[in-house]
């Protein structure tokens, strides 16, 4: 496939080029492996993907037929629960809970009768607009589509006039649902009033099913069909399908309205089983129109790229790599009590998709969450918490069950966690449990939304870190007065199915945890558990051989790989490298290991910013890290989706690394700018966000950094690492007393700690 991409430059608060994606060729379809290289329209609660299938069908109708483009549309509310012996759930107390996997849902196609001889589309990202067009014999067919951001059903088609052919063409215009399996049904394949409507229902329609999804997409035909609408059920295919035919003509575009509906009430986060939400498609489909959607569009996307910015004209993959992450995050994330995004996020293109679309929690769903802490995209974590909360009787009941695996005896209140789990509650169809950190491991984004918000996550966040403390402190061997990650049976992994002593990601996942748990009962004046301060203070130390982290106890550095990085990310175990042992062993590990053309890129560009550079020699330089961004970003797909065998979703994570690259505040003991960045580059950024809730802007051209504004979203007393050897501060223009000062924890250089209301800008600029 050829592919190529290019700038779309928009205005905004400091600078900043906003990307559009350009493909040109066929597209060979969606392997559960990665997520396509198509675009990812979508609006959080719907994705919309191009899928390019082969094989032919007599009448050039349905999903089926050569040439053609299909967009699929999914939901992150489709999945199909069952308990082990395959009847409906029926009890949220059971154990094990029931197992789920993701569901396709379906789409829509609209293709010329005459043969397509190519394909190409165009996503204009800063509008969330998708352009495509059919070459034929007979011209090129253009389409347009837009969806609205705040709704999951409502998007339209406008499909323009062929060119540059002077006669009208006719059209197939398709709406067609999976239908592929007997874990799901199609109902309501119908024509009527102009509308072409399917849904499909996921499990086996049992009313006493908590989770019986039911989607509807409606599809209404502004102008007459050609003929009689032909309903296609599925007997020799995999499609249920209702096609009609519309003649194009020049110069008068055919309008389609899409509706998509659920019986799944976001509010609630429940499923009403009696509810049809047939009618409310086509409701949707009939009452939209192509101003209001296209308002709606525009109006949010100009809204959602001022919230921070960046600028790297230096380094423009880079630039566009961030943009991109930003317009995913959108995309692919739930909304407040929707299911939360999986593997492949809502662009599931089949059932019983690898790894069942679930949410794997060593490693894949936290990292998909991971930048948009930093990017001060925080209202995109919503949905997050929902399956970890709703989990817990499960990992109490399963805590018992690994003590009584280890021949230990843990309080009723530890929790240990799958590693893989499903929405309400309940579980994936993959019931491996494999290490015993996962839970640790899904508590990360929460933990990193209490530190950049200062606010507990639904007031759930300490209970859940003092059951996964609690589980630790029980599990965790004391030999020779140090707390050691091993038991003879049942021991933990490196690596799933790798059994070894000290895992470098368990020791690390189960330090951080503590560490957090003290803290907030710092924070919040409460007492905190004794074995938490005796897990702080006796586990063991890091492992390392020659002053390299290794993965497990007694491992060389031949032996270990990446995984050996977690002290620095995600983990976050070890905030600041100020200790020059801890730095020392920090960078030439991620020298070592952080291979940034190979590595697992979510964890090595992260782990390679935190341990930092002063360009010293042997290890890498200020420019290294950033060229290791620019690169990556290049080389990703036309889509600007950062892929990944693991699901697709994961990598865009990797703007968490980036974000730090720009502004820091280690330990929340001060904020300082352009940390990892080469001075004698250009950049600015504005409103991203660090730990203790601060939103921070600045400049930097020719060595000089310009004002540093500081705008606390909490009330606090911040520290500003002085790029000048003097400074005056303004809050809200008045200038106003600071003390100086040398910040705990950093490497040198004098602090300017100052009052900052909370919502008010405050500006430091050199004196």
């Amino acid at each position: 496939m050829r592919a190529t991409l290019t700038l779309l430059t928009a205005s905004v608060a400091v600078g900043g080029t906003i990307p559009r994606g350009e493909w040109d060729g066929d597209i060979s379809g969606m392997p559960n492996a990665k997520l396509p290289q198509s675009p990812l329209l979508g609006n959080g609660y719907t994705g919309i993907a191009i899928d390019y299938r082969s094989n032919q069908t007599a009448n050039k109708i349905g999903p089926g037929n050569g040439g053609s483009v299909d967009f699929w549309v999914n939901t992150n509310t489709m999945w199909q629960c069952a308990n082990a012996t395959g009847t409906q759930h029926t009890s949220e107390e059971t154990f094990p809970p029931p197992r789920c996997e993701r569901m396709a849902f379906g789409g829509y196609s609209i293709r010329p009768f005459s043969s397509v001889s190519s394909f190409s589309a165009v996503e204009e990202i800063e509008t969330a607009t998708l352009h495509t067009n059919q070459s034929t014999a007979s011209g090129i067919l253009n389409t347009k589509t837009v969806m609205n951001p705040n709704e999951k059903g409502s998007f339209y088609t406008m499909m323009m006039s062929f060119g540059p052919s002077n006669e009208c063409q006719d059209v197939n215009i398709t709406v067609w649902v999976v239908s592929s399996t007997s874990i799901g049904s199609v109902s309501n394949v119908s024509f009527e009033d102009s509308i072409l409507q399917m849904n499909r229902r996921s499990s086996s329609h049992e009313e006493s099913s908590p989770y019986s999804v039911w989607t509807a997409l409606a599809l209404f035909l502004d102008v007459p069909t050609v003929g009689e609408p032909i309903i296609r059920r599925n007997a020799t295919s995999s499609f249920d399908e209702v096609s009609a035919v519309v003649s194009v003509c020049p110069g008068k575009p055919v309008t389609l309205m899409f509706g998509l509906a659920d019986n799944f009430n976001n509010e609630s986060n429940t499923v009403t089983n009696s509810f049809d939400p047939s009618q409310a498609a086509v409701s949707a489909a009939k009452k939209a129109s192509v101003a209001s959607i296209q308002s709606a569009s525009d109006s949010f996307w100009s809204s959602y790229w001022k919230v921070a910015t960046l600028d790297t004209p230096d380094f423009p993959n880079l630039n566009k790599g961030w943009y991109f992450a930003q317009y995913f995050t959108h995309c692919a994330l739930g909304r407040l009590g929707s299911p939360p995004s999986g593997l492949y996020g809502p662009w599931v293109s089949s059932d019983n998709p690898a790894w069942n679309g679930d949410y794997t929690l060593d490693y894949n769903q936290e990292a998909q969450y991971y930048g948009i802490f930093s990017s001060n995209r925080i209202d995109q974590f919503s949905s997050y918490g929902s399956p970890i909360f709703e989990w817990e009787p499960s990992a109490r009941v399963q805590a018992q069950q690994e003590a009584q695996s280890a021949g230990i005896k843990c309080a009723n209140n530890t929790l240990h966690y799958a590693c893989h789990l499903a929405p309400w509650g309940y579980q994936s169809k993959a019931t491996a449990i494999f290490m015993h950190w996962n839970g640790m491991f899904a508590a990360l984004p929460l933990i990193s939304y209490w530190e950049y918000t200062r606010d507990e996550f639904d007031g759930k966040t300490y209970e859940l870190l003092d059951g996964l403390n609690a589980w630790s402190h029980c599990f965790l061997e004391d030999i020779n007065g140090q707390l050691v990650d091993f038991n003879s049976k049942n021991p933990d992994q490196e690596h799933e199915k790798q059994n070894v002593s000290n895992p470098q990601i368990g020791l690390s996942l189960i330090k951080r945890v503590a560490q957090v748990q003290l803290s907030m009962a710092s924070y919040y004046n409460r007492t905190a558990p004794d074995y938490i301060i005796d897990i702080v203070n006796r586990l063991s130390p890091f492992n390392n051989d020659s002053n390299v982290w290794t993965s497990y106890k007694d491992a060389s550095v031949r032996d270990s790989d990446n995984f050996a990085m977690y002290p620095l990310w995600p983990s976050q175990a070890l905030q600041s490298t100020a200790d020059p042992a801890v730095r020392n062993i920090a960078r030439q590990s991620a020298k070592k290991y952080c291979d940034f053309a190979s590595g697992r890129p979510v964890l090595v560009f992260s782990a390679a910013v935190r341990a930092g550079s002063d360009d010293e020699e042997g290890v890498y330089s200020k420019l290294d890290i950033v060229n290791g961004f620019e690169s990556y970003y290049k080389k990703n797909g036309p889509s600007g989706l950062p892929t990944a065998p693991g699901g697709g979703t994961e990598n865009v994570g990797v703007v968490a690394g980036l974000n730090d690259v720009f502004v820091q505040n280690p330990d929340f003991n001060y904020i300082e700018v352009f940390p990892v960045w080469p001075s004698n580059y250009t950049a600015s950024f504005a409103n991203l966000r660090t730990k203790g809730g601060y939103l921070i802007s600045s400049g930097i051209s020719n060595k000089y950094v310009s004002d540093i504004t500081v705008t606390a979203t909490v009330d606090t007393t911040p520290t500003v690492l002085l790029p000048w050897v003097d400074a005056t501060v303004r809050c809200g223009g008045v200038v106003v007393n600071y003390t100086r000062v040398t910040p705990s924890g950093a490497r040198g250089g004098i602090g300017a700690s100052f009052n900052s209301p909370l919502g008010t800008r405050c500006v430091v600029s050199e004196k």
